[in-house]
């Protein structure tokens, strides 16, 4: 048994009062019997508000044989000062436990965020708000987060998830502890509601920006599709500067992505970090961009490739970054029509593991040996060549810089086709055998 909330105490147990929508995945016990709800799964209550009522109000989940449960919690806050009454309010989201037996709630366990969630009064604040209704054409339950900005950090200026989740909140139940068409927040919802992939969300009348980009993600955070973007705030003919409609709606039109993207992905190879990506189709796709990132998410264009324009053919891609960083890599994906709009693909994420200096053969010729070193550091080494019979036929001091670096060793094969290489850093002393 279980039941969220949002307190102003970041105790693992201390509780709050104040009214709350909350949302589960079973039937909600104490409204089964009490709101006539007759078994859905949404409602409004103030079981918090005497202290400590919670016989009658809380949902169930069931975990599997390993007592693991992934799933939905969630928790919509109401006009109630506990929430946001003066606009500058702050909570913390939790989640509340105790076993399944016996009768009516004693929390065992709770879990809590451990920062707090800013909840905005956008009457006060933000002069008001303006409902969104949108399409995501990816699968439902992904999230979906819309930012102010073209590089989409900071603060999104709203995150929902993409319908169908089987709860119908703009027509449930009847009476006072039910969400019913009659609540300001759900009067346009049922636009949403049943619509698998469709998304709601509100975003501030003050909004000079417009809505600048739509991201979709997994609940792991990972891509779930290509961004939507727009340098004006405009989505199909539609703005998205300060508006003005408050429960009506303005509804974005699905796009029809330029591309359809079967797989992104890289892997560590000796030479770097390859990437690689495939297409089924593709709509006046005129390049691709390949962005990356370090831990700071500061992403630059590291390279460039030609789309195939029109297909309706499976597209293979790959793109070799010689010089990963030293440590987390983020790649981003950015696709340019022939018309200079753009979608983002990623991040993926690569760790390329540099914590101690390696080194291995690129390449053979009659004339050469190349090698990558890769180094945590910059610092001065020597690199030599020896042959079979302890003969150093090469020694050169290098200079080493963060990250993979790249030497060609001018040792002819007429000297003997098996060699040594040695790579030495103060103490640290490296070897490889090579053969031509």
């Amino acid at each position: 048994r279980y039941f969220t909330g949002l307190s102003t105490v970041d105790n693992q147990i201390t509780l709050i009062a104040g009214h709350m929508y909350s949302v589960g995945p079973a039937a909600f016990i104490g409204y089964a019997t009490r709101s006539g709800m007759n078994g859905n799964n949404i409602g409004t209550n103030a079981f918090l508000t005497g202290g400590t009522n919670l016989t009658n109000y809380f949902s169930q989940f069931t975990t599997d044989s390993n007592g693991d449960y992934t799933g939905w919690f969630m928790n919509i806050p109401t006009a109630n000062a506990t929430h946001h009454g003066t606009g500058t309010s702050e909570g913390y989201f939790y989640v509340s436990l105790t076993p399944a037996t016996g009768a009516g709630f004693q929390t065992t366990l709770a879990y809590r965020t451990t920062s707090k969630v800013k909840l905005l009064n956008y009457t006060n604040d933000l002069n008001g708000l303006t409902s969104l209704v949108g399409d995501s054409n990816i699968d439902a339950e992904k999230f979906v987060s819309l930012y102010d900005n073209d590089g989409a950090t900071g603060r999104p200026l709203y995150t929902t998830f993409t319908e169908d989740d089987a709860i119908n909140i703009s027509t449930v139940g009847s009476g006072t502890n039910s969400v019913t068409t009659t609540l300001a927040w759900t009067t346009w919802y049922n636009l949403v509601d049943a619509n698998a992939g469709a998304w709601g969300a509100v975003i501030p009348n003050n909004l000079a920006n417009g809505v600048r980009v739509i991201r979709y993600t997994n609940i792991d955070g990972t891509s779930a599709g290509a961004d939507r973007t727009s340098p004006n705030g405009i989505f199909g003919g539609v703005s998205t500067v300060n508006p003005s409609g408050g429960t009506t709606p303005i509804n974005l039109d699905p796009t029809t992505l330029p591309i359809s993207l079967t797989s992104f992905t890289g892997e560590v190879k000796d030479s770097g970090v390859k990437l690689n990506w495939v297409t089924s189709s593709e709509i006046n796709n005129q390049y691709f961009e390949v962005l990356r990132a370090g831990d700071d998410r500061n992403f630059n264009v590291i390279g460039k490739l030609n789309g195939a324009v029109n297909s309706s053919e499976s597209k293979t891609y790959s793109f070799l970054d010689y010089n990963p960083l030293n440590g987390n890599n983020y790649y981003q994906l950015k696709q340019v029509d022939l018309d200079g709009k753009s979608s983002t693909f990623g991040p993926v994420a690569v760790k390329f593991g540099l914590s101690s200096d390696v080194f291995n053969v690129v390449s053979t010729s009659e004339s050469s040996v190349t090698v990558n070193v890769s180094s945590s550091e910059t610092k001065q080494a020597e690199l030599s060549y020896i042959g079979l019979d302890g003969r150093i036929l090469y020694k050169q001091s290098i200079s080493l810089t963060e990250g993979l670096n790249t030497f060609s060793i001018p040792v002819d094969k007429s000297t003997g086709s098996i060699g040594i290489i040695s790579l030495r850093a103060g103490n640290d002393q490296r070897s490889i055998k090579v053969a031509r």
